[in-house]
């Protein structure tokens, strides 16, 4: 046997053993290491596919963000109301979301906006009313109101 093939039939028996070890910590539920192994090997692989999701999005919102600043005329309420849930988050997962010990967000948290107290906005003008329209019937100029039992008059179409 040559050099090489004992190189290559070592990075397959390694590669092979790496495996196995992947593969086995999951059913091995000892505490310890290796539980902990296993959940970080999963939170690796989970993260090949959270960690460029969560990146385009963050990019994406940052770049929407600054639109609506310019677009805003450099409103910053605004832009941030973009910026906080797609900036903010969880970045990577780790081995305590996968156990569930910590909560993952994919967004950030947006503050809820100040309740308004009904003393800062003075309350609506009240439109006067005319003593004529006191007496009549909604919906009719002054006329007296329509007798239910009787029918109604027909209305004859208007004269161009």
């Amino acid at each position: 046997m040559n050099r090489q093939s004992k190189w290559c039939r070592g990075r397959r028996v390694a590669a092979g053993v790496l495996l196995a070890g992947v593969l086995s910590a999951d059913v091995a539920r000892a505490d310890g290491y290796a539980s902990d192994a296993g959940m970080g090997t999963a939170s690796v692989l989970v993260n090949l596919l959270y960690v460029p999701a969560k990146l385009v999005y963050a990019g994406l919102g940052g770049l929407t963000g600054g639109v609506a600043y310019c677009l805003t005329g450099g409103n910053f309420e605004i832009a941030d109301r973009i910026w906080a849930p797609s900036l903010g988050g969880n970045y990577l997962v780790t081995p305590a979301h996968l156990r569930n010990e910590q909560t993952l967000y994919f967004s950030g948290v947006v503050e809820p906006e100040p309740a308004r107290s009904s003393s800062s906005f003075p309350p609506p003008p009240r439109a006067p009313i005319a003593p004529s329209a006191e007496r009549t019937a909604p919906g009719t100029l002054g006329e007296e109101p329509h007798d239910p039992s009787q029918p109604p008059e027909p209305v004859s179409p208007p004269r161009y």
